[in-house]
């Protein structure tokens, strides 16, 4: 099996010495399994930020050939005090320009006390297989 590391140097922007990817991509004989770190975002406003975010994951697993239809599983960190019924449809609203119903990823929301960036407001970390031939999608 091979392992690929998306941007080891991602931390560069820290003031210490980091130890992280923006992914890593994982090569079996019939997929890719690409895992994409914590993204946040500088944009102002949960909006924004939450749709910056969605698209650096749509890059980082587009390096690997994949595409947002290849995202599985997404764990999405919101701050405290943003996290409402409006942030929720905010956030889904921003999803529904990433995701298709056939290719929705099984998802985790939980409200934090703080981000690494104080002026986040979001992070989203994702799970992506990328098969080698095209999916077949069922919904029971």
């Amino acid at each position: 099996m091979k392992k690929t590391a998306s941007n080891p140097e991602t931390g560069d922007w820290a003031e210490h010495d980091v130890a992280y990817s923006d992914g890593v991509a994982i090569e079996a004989p019939t997929h890719t399994r690409v895992l994409v770190s914590g993204i946040i975002s500088g944009e102002p406003g949960l909006e924004a930020q939450t749709r910056d975010v969605l698209d650096n994951i749509a890059d980082i697993v587009a390096e690997f050939g994949g595409s947002m239809k290849d995202v599985v599983r997404v764990r999405v960190y919101i701050k405290e005090p943003y996290m409402n019924e409006e942030a929720l449809e905010t956030v889904h609203d921003v999803r529904h320009e990433f995701f298709v119903r056939e290719h929705y990823p099984a998802s985790t929301l939980v409200e934090v006390n703080a981000l690494v960036d104080e002026t986040s407001v979001i992070e989203i970390d994702a799970d992506a297989i990328i098969p080698d031939t095209e999916w077949e999608t069922e919904a029971i």
